[in-house]
């Protein structure tokens, strides 16, 4: 769709909005949402039962937007675009609250790291309920996860086997003591 999004801001922390359609591509980017047409531009406001601040907007395999009270995402098995008309149905999938490292696009999954900063964990579509569902993948070694200020990845290497995450701490622990993640393929 080519649409640019963005979301929280001091007046309304929950609030999302996408451009026009095709926005990249059109003479100008604009957000005016005053008509409601397919190719005009979004603007709304996640409801949930808790403060709903938005943490960090990725585009998956559908629109994710995690937040400081859980996982939303538009609807999975609708193959329409995103309009005006139906962003109102971003739905929460999970309860896992995350905190302000942007999640990562790691193995085909999404990483993020939990409000508490102790567990990282992954995202993914389950075909057994279609819906996201998360997994903590630092089950394993939770030690070494400390309050991650930052994190990086690095694929497709052509001299190492696998894929890696790096995260930098800055818990309790020595602050800057880095941590990796290595996923190997069978």
């Amino acid at each position: 769709q080519n649409r640019l999004f963005f979301g929280k801001t001091a007046s309304l922390p929950g609030g999302i909005w996408g451009s026009n359609y095709n926005g990249y591509n059109a003479s100008f980017l604009h957000f005016d949402d005053s008509d409601v047409l397919d190719t005009n531009a979004i603007s709304t406001v996640l409801q949930g039962i808790k403060a709903t601040l938005i943490q960090s907007i990725v585009a998956f395999k559908t629109l994710l937007v995690f937040t400081t009270s859980g996982l939303y995402s538009s609807p999975l098995l609708i193959d329409l675009p995103l309009t005006p008309q139906n962003i109102s149905f971003l739905n929460p999938q999970t309860s896992d609250s995350s905190n302000s490292v942007p999640p990562l696009i790691f193995d085909n999954n999404v990483i993020f790291f939990d409000k508490g900063g102790r567990k990282v964990k992954n995202v993914n579509v389950y075909a057994t309920t279609q819906h996201y569902e998360s997994k903590i993948i630092s089950v394993l070694a939770p030690h070494l996860v400390d309050t991650p200020y930052s994190a990086a990845v690095f694929e497709n290497s052509s001299t190492e086997d696998g894929n890696w995450m790096f995260m930098v701490n800055n818990g309790n622990s020595i602050p800057g003591t880095l941590a990796i993640y290595q996923s190997v393929p069978e």
